[in-house]
């Protein structure tokens, strides 16, 4: 397990300047979509209040086993982000597929802001205690797997792109190893994302729905 932890961090300090650059990135995003929710009509944001009421009487009313909902939800949750993550994996091994990682990060941070600022805006006390124990958990983990699966393919492509255009050779043996390693260790982080998506958040969910 140290060596695993050694060897991520390692590969951190090696490849900072381009993890600061997509922490940037999706800081942006997520700005952008908190500012959307005040460009909104009033009929789009109504409906989403609905949408959002229906949710909690849906939780409340769950007759569904637990066992079996949290199952289905670790399932949706493992098959969203985990098939993010690979596109950005996948697309890190191609010399121009770093620009198509940024518009995952892009569409990663823009959902997470806009859901926030939402709640909060909407929801005020309670959206603030459900953007806490609904959506942070889970995207405690979730942002920095993203994070540090975009900069690794970014990291990745960018050599694959100086190479190609100005005959600099790379041990792609040595780099490969690396990179798919820390990018293991990634999926990892995101898997337990999706668990405590799946068997932690829910129960938060239905205690804020509770209180208010």
């Amino acid at each position: 397990m140290l060596r695993i932890i050694a060897g991520a961090m390692e590969y951190l300090e090696d490849n900072k300047g381009i993890i600061f650059f997509v922490f940037f990135f999706f800081g942006v995003s997520l700005i952008a979509g908190a500012l959307l929710v005040r460009f909104m009509e009033a009929q789009q944001l109504a409906e989403l209040n609905h949408a959002f009421l229906v949710l909690g009487e849906t939780l409340g009313k769950q007759t569904e086993e637990p066992l079996l909902y949290s199952t289905s939800l670790l399932k949706a949750s493992f098959q969203k982000n985990l098939g993010l993550l690979l596109l950005m994996w996948l697309w890190g091994y191609i010399w121009f597929g770093f620009p198509f990682v940024l518009l995952l990060m892009l569409y990663k941070g823009f959902s997470l802001g806009f859901t926030v600022s939402f709640l909060v805006c909407r929801w005020s006390a309670q959206g603030v205690l459900f953007a806490l124990f609904a959506v942070l958990p889970h995207n405690l983990l979730f942002v920095p797997a993203f994070i540090g699966t975009a900069a690794g393919a970014g990291t990745y492509s960018l050599l694959k792109c100086r190479e190609r255009f100005k005959d600099i050779y790379f041990d792609q043996k040595k780099h490969s190893t690396n990179h798919n390693f820390f990018i293991a260790v990634m999926f990892l982080l995101a898997l337990l994302g999706s668990i405590v998506e799946a068997f932690v958040t829910p129960v938060f969910t239905r205690l804020v729905f509770l209180i208010f």
